[in-house]
């Protein structure tokens, strides 16, 4: 089975990170394949991991009372079947404030394929 991680950046010393590779070793150790997403990974990628990017472009924050809405462009680069693609899509997610807390949560998620890069039908 191969295993996909989210790190927003990796690097050697972080509680997180350290986490991470804790976990992703133990599973490589028993059989699995690692597949890592990151935007930033410093240091060393141990032996039979892959990583590969994902990266946020085009960012844009919109506060309307009680709601925030947050869009980026994504690009990630997939590998699926030993064949390498760049997939780029627009990701907006909507956040309410939580009024007795006080922290914001996503309430909504759309994700569209950019219409530049959808395959062609003919």
């Amino acid at each position: 089975m191969t295993l996909a991680f989210i790190l927003y950046k990796y690097f050697p010393f972080g509680g997180l990170q350290r986490d991470f590779m804790r976990i992703a070793l133990e599973c490589q150790r028993r059989g699995h394949d690692i597949r890592v997403y990151t935007l930033i990974w410093e240091g060393d990628v141990p032996d039979g991991f892959e990583v590969l990017a994902c990266e946020s472009s085009n960012t844009c924050v919109s506060l309307q009372g009680d709601l925030a809405i947050f869009s980026h462009d994504v690009a990630t680069r997939l590998r699926l079947q030993g064949t390498e693609s760049l997939n780029r899509e627009r990701e907006t997610i909507l956040f309410r404030l939580e009024q007795q807390e006080g922290r914001w949560l996503a309430c909504h998620e759309h994700l569209s394929a950019m219409p530049e890069y959808l395959p062609s039908t003919s």
